[in-house]
């Protein structure tokens, strides 16, 4: 039950960050003191902090849900993740 609640938490706190740095990158990057100097700076940091966060999220929201880290399987995700981040940049 604990561990559900801790994972479940964890979640929710991956996919805000996520979205809101898929949503604002100006804002959360220079909140957290990167200044991105050329479309491609942006694009990764759309990938990075808006995709794998988010991605991140959701697979630890499977795994409470599964009640079973193991069983969250990563690599389609964070595949995924990657390419929401880099498609939002374009």
């Amino acid at each position: 039950m604990m561990l559900a609640l801790y994972l479940g938490f964890n979640a929710l706190m991956y996919v805000v960050l996520g979205l809101w740095c898929a949503i604002a990158p100006r804002q959360t990057s220079a909140f957290v003191g990167l200044q991105p100097s050329s479309p491609g700076g942006q694009s990764e940091y759309l990938a990075v902090y808006g995709g794998l966060e988010a991605e991140q999220g959701i697979r630890t929201r499977t795994a409470s849900e599964a009640a079973d880290p193991e069983r969250a399987r990563p690599l389609p995700r964070v595949i995924a993740g990657s390419w929401i981040g880099r498609s939002l940049a374009t």
